[in-house]
């Protein structure tokens, strides 16, 4: 089956891997729900106001691939009660297996 998957072109791998992430959600919470809809509000309106500005595709898995092929990030401080933390140092001694 995963060779059938890994032959799939890109769009459909990446669909199949979506529906995969999605049935393994048994259970939705309603607050967490709406967090994650004004959050995506909140983006588009910076995205439209010109607040934030979108890179293309291409340099945003250029960024990625720089950060997975080796630059690994260590999180500073306690993450006990935090949803994602303060502040992200770079450990040049770590990496990626």
């Amino acid at each position: 089956m995963l060779k059938k998957a890994l032959a799939l072109p890109v769009e459909a791998r990446a669909a199949l891997a979506g529906s995969l992430l999605e049935s393994l959600d048994e259970t939705v919470d309603p607050s967490a729900e709406e967090e994650w809809n004004n959050e995506i509000a909140r983006r588009i309106e910076e995205l439209d106001s010109g607040k934030a500005k979108p890179i293309p595709w291409k340099e945003a898995r250029r960024q990625i691939s720089a950060i997975l092929n080796g630059r690994m990030y260590r999180m500073r401080g306690s993450l006990a009660g935090r949803a994602m933390p303060a502040k992200l140092e770079r450990d040049p001694d770590r990496q990626f297996e």
